[in-house]
C-alpha cells in the first residue's frame, strides 16, 4: 500500500484471515490479555475473544496505513465471513 501511495492506478489487496476458526489457537500474548481482563471467562471463550481481537488489530493496521498514505477516502473495504464454525466446535463452544 505504501508503494502505491503516489499513483492513481487502483490496486487490489486480498487479506484472508483464518481466524476465528476451529481449532481456536490464538497467539498466547492475546489469550493472556483476555484472561487478565476477564477473570473467570472460559478457556474456549477467551480463545475466541483473543483470536478476534488479534484479527481486529491486524485489520486496523491496514486501515491506518491507508489513512497515513491518503488512500483511505478512495478505498473500498469489504468484510466477509464464512458460515461459522464446524459442528463439533459448536458443541464445546460456550459463548
Amino acid at each position: 500500500m505504501r508503494s502505491r501511495k503516489d499513483t492513481e492506478e487502483p490496486f487490489f489487496l486480498y487479506l484472508a484471515y483464518n481466524a476465528p476458526h476451529f481449532p481456536v489457537q490464538p497467539p498466547e500474548k492475546w489469550l493472556e490479555k483476555v484472561k487478565r481482563r476477564e477473570p473467570g471467562v472460559s478457556d474456549t471463550r477467551a480463545s475466541l475473544l483473543a483470536f478476534i481481537e488479534h484479527m481486529d488489530e491486524g485489520i486496523g493496521k491496514v486501515v491506518q496505513a491507508l489513512k497515513e498514505t491518503g488512500q483511505y477516502d478512495r478505498t473500498l473495504i469489504i468484510f466477509t465471513s464464512d458460515n461459522g464454525d464446524i459442528c463439533p466446535a459448536r458443541q464445546t463452544m460456550v459463548l
